[in-house]
């Protein structure tokens, strides 16, 4: 994969991770209910993979 396919594919899981996280966020509070932990796991473990891929592919 070239540098920038990575660097674009880390920009995309990181964005998808973010509305994962405003999602899993936003909609208990809204309907009044407790926040699980549970989705938390997967949604910062994208954002680890995104950010990371976006530094390989920033790499020169």
């Amino acid at each position: 994969m070239k540098k920038e396919t990575k660097k674009e594919f880390g920009k995309l899981i990181y964005d998808f991770s973010k509305i994962g996280f405003a999602i899993a966020f936003v909609t208990p509070l809204a309907k009044g209910q407790d926040i699980t932990s549970m989705i938390f796991l997967p949604i910062i473990i994208g954002i680890a993979i995104g950010t990371y891929l976006i530094n390989k592919g920033a790499d020169k």
